[in-house]
């Protein structure tokens, strides 16, 4: 775990791991199993084609998704060569595209053979590289603290901001996320993520380091179809977002899981509901709930199987390498244990900056602190419980009203397969919550009866005025609802409101 400024330390890692057992299965997605002899050797096939398109150390490359599991072995192999890594999804809309393009000036983009009509202008490195048996990774000398990736994450305003992410902070933070799940070579973690998130890569990394079988798909599954993957894969670990752990446990009141053995809840807050239903309907099953960020480079913090009991709801501990501190929203002072304000992080995985954005990197970078912008406090028992993003929190008649609190009460009802709550501007109180929900199998909801359910677990202020049927909520790969679909929608019900009102005075003259 030795790190050196002169050491691509990202890449030697991964290849060190994998030398140690290169028969072994390293990856696997449906019926292509890859062996790290065979993982290498495809690494260093596409890093001679990677030096034949002219990319030198540095270099920025788009690669592209929807590829199986080789997008994990072209990463490699653009770490070896010392370039830097822009994860870069072909299904995007144009305008996010080309901010990404503009933003990192990439040389090159690795497709697939079924890309051949997406175009960025860019030399294009196309297929898969066969790869000689004795195919040699070569490693290029690059510092630690220089950046191997660039992650595009939506910010408040629902512009691409670029994550840069360096070797020392997504190969440290991945051995610190190993100290605690203590994954071993005899497992199979199963994982069904949009390969460009963070999350996605943490369980990749952790994967390749504890020298585990990655198994890996990036096909939107529902429900049955997640079930059926993780039992089919023989597979004991489960990573994935708090929604599909929801999804596991209700399947299981029904369905066996008889390899099963450790469930992960990764990247936001996992609400006990869930966690009750997951004891009940999985008591063989040990069930870590995970908290992380792309400017942490994966993981932040960590509640353990053995913390369960006393602190349900929780986030946890930050992992070794991290520390966090809770900050005054207002005054940006220090507050005291069980005070609710900012979550903020300082440490050895907190990223650099947002790529070319100085401005952003500011609000973000203060003190050396990063702000996430999300609300929490410390308990007594020194773990982080959250409250809900700083975006999420609105004022009805001068009253703060969370919508996290709204969402879990809305899901303990088993009326919806998913909500997304958010505060619509409102002349009387200022702002009120708006339910946007999936119905399970698109079943009507008696929107009447949820509120009767929920009236006796939430205050007036909570309480939605309106519910709205949707045909998907879009999430990140942890769990986390796009803020630019949100704000749409949010703008689609002003827009109608303003529309009847205008009917209305029509009328009225």
């Amino acid at each position: 775990r030795k790190m050196t400024r002169e050491t691509n330390c990202l890449a030697t890692a991964i290849r060190q791991a994998i030398e140690t057992n290169p028969e072994r299965a390293v990856m696997r997605e449906g019926d292509t199993v890859i062996s790290g002899a065979r993982c290498l050797a495809m690494a260093a096939a596409r890093q001679r084609q990677l030096a034949d398109a002219g990319v030198r150390s540095s270099d920025c490359v788009l690669v592209c998704n929807g590829r199986g599991v080789r997008y994990w072995i072209d990463l490699i192999a653009v770490w070896a060569a010392g370039a830097i890594a822009v994860p870069f999804d072909t299904r995007m809309d144009a305008n996010r595209a080309g901010a990404i393009i503009a933003n990192t000036s990439p040389v090159a983009v690795i497709l697939g053979d079924s890309d051949d009509t997406f175009s960025t202008g860019l030399p294009a490195i196309v297929g898969e590289p066969e790869g000689e048996a004795n195919g040699t990774l070569e490693i290029a000398d690059k510092r630690s603290n220089e950046t191997a990736a660039i992650l595009f994450t939506s910010g408040s305003t629902g512009a691409p901001k670029g994550v840069t992410e360096t070797h020392a902070a997504l190969l440290g933070n991945a051995w610190s996320t190993l100290d605690v799940l203590e994954l071993t070579p005899a497992d199979r973690l199963v994982m069904a993520t949009p390969f460009v998130f963070i999350s996605a890569f943490s369980h990749f990394l952790v994967c390749i380091l504890a020298g585990c079988e990655f198994i890996a798909t990036e096909q939107k599954l529902f429900k049955g179809d997640l079930a059926a993957r993780i039992r089919d894969s023989r597979a004991n670990w489960f990573g994935g977002s708090p929604l599909q752990v929801r999804w596991i446990g209700e399947v299981a009141q029904n369905f066996d899981f008889p390899d099963l053995r450790f469930l992960m809840s990764s990247g936001d807050h996992l609400g006990v509901d869930v966690i009750t239903l997951i004891r009940r309907t999985l008591p063989q099953v040990a069930l870590f709930t995970v908290y992380g960020m792309t400017e942490l480079a994966g993981r932040f913090c960590v509640l353990a199987p053995a913390d369960l009991d006393r602190a349900s709801g929780a986030v946890g501990r930050p992992i070794k390498g991290l520390t966090v501190e809770i900050l005054d929203e207002v005054t940006g002072s220090p507050l005291a244990q069980g005070e609710l304000g900012e979550v903020t992080v300082r440490g050895r995985f907190v990223f650099p900056g947002y790529h070319n954005d100085p401005k952003t990197t500011g609000d973000s970078l203060r003190n050396g602190r990063f702000h996430t912008g999300d609300l929490g406090h410390i308990g007594e028992d020194g773990f982080l419980r959250l409250q809900g993003r700083k975006d999420d929190v609105f004022k009805y008649g001068g009253q703060k009203v969370s919508a996290l609190p709204i969402a879990e009460a809305l899901m303990r009802t088993g009326s919806f397969e998913d909500v997304a709550v958010a505060g619509v501007p409102d002349k009387t109180h200022g702002g009120v919550p708006f339910v946007f929900y999936t119905s399970k199998n698109r079943q009507p909801v008696d929107t009447r009866a949820v509120m009767l359910d929920i009236r006796t677990q939430l205050p007036k202020s909570h309480m939605p005025v309106g519910f709205r049927q949707v045909d998907e909520i879009p999430r990140t790969g942890s769990g986390k609802v796009f803020r630019s679909w949100l704000r749409e929608k949010v703008q689609e019900i002003l827009q109608e409101r303003s529309g009847e009102e205008t009917v209305t005075k029509g009328s009225a003259s």
